[in-house]
């Protein structure tokens, strides 16, 4: 399982430096699409989040637990598809 993570890692790292740069980079061409296209500017966290299939599972029991206590059932059952 370690190789498996160090991979994931990898890849995170490359999309941080993309989301990073592309800005830095091709301002002219993401002013081109904003005319467009309108869009708020991309705000991400530059902190890897790599969890385990248990850690999601936990997570998402949790999230549906609290839609399901909130009466949003709706929205609930759409974490089921």
């Amino acid at each position: 399982m370690e190789h498996y993570h160090e991979v994931l890692q990898i890849i995170g790292s490359l999309f941080v430096y993309v989301f990073k740069n592309v800005n830095k980079y091709y301002q002219s061409e993401m002013e081109a699409i904003g005319a467009q296209y309108p869009f708020k500017p991309l705000q991400f966290d530059d902190k890897l989040l790599i969890l385990t299939f248990k850690e999601a599972k936990i997570m998402t029991q949790e999230y549906y637990e609290q839609l399901l206590k909130d009466g949003k059932t709706e929205e609930a059952e759409s974490l089921l598809m």
